[in-house]
């Protein structure tokens, strides 16, 4: 996730309330998706804060969950990529990148469940049903 100092995020930030407005002040208000992380320098035993800075982000998106035999799991997409962004398929082979391109087998693909955004989403989910189809013998 990318970082910003102040300078770079307030351009980013108001670059974000701007077409929030413009938008019809629809989706989730700029003020209250971000995050500060301060870092405090010392100066000596004291511990006397000498100078801070931070760093600014926006918050990271909520991922949806399930749990599936007491593991939680990241849900399948509902909603498609953006053209070109990239996906990943739960399928019982190592998950390989692929770019979105909207065709048919893709939409197919999202409407049974079987894209994620990351390999690591997709393997596990992956595996909790491979466990779950050969029940004791897993």
């Amino acid at each position: 996730m990318k970082t910003y100092t102040a300078a770079e995020f307030e351009i980013e930030f108001y670059r974000a309330m701007h077409e929030w407005a413009k938008g019809g002040k629809k989706g989730v208000d700029p003020r209250e998706n971000w995050q500060k992380h301060v870092y405090l320098r010392w100066v000596g035993d004291d511990r006397t804060p000498c100078f801070s800075f931070g760093e600014y982000r926006w918050k990271p998106a909520k991922k949806r969950t399930v749990i599936i035999d007491g593991v939680e799991l990241v849900v399948p997409e509902t909603v498609a990529p953006k053209v070109g962004e990239r996906y990943f398929i739960r399928d019982s082979y190592p998950s390989s990148v692929m770019l979105w391109k909207g065709c048919a087998m893709e939409i197919l693909w999202l409407g049974d469940g079987h894209i994620f955004l990351t390999a690591e989403d997709a393997n596990a989910m992956d595996e909790a049903q491979r466990k779950q189809r050969l029940g004791s013998a897993a």
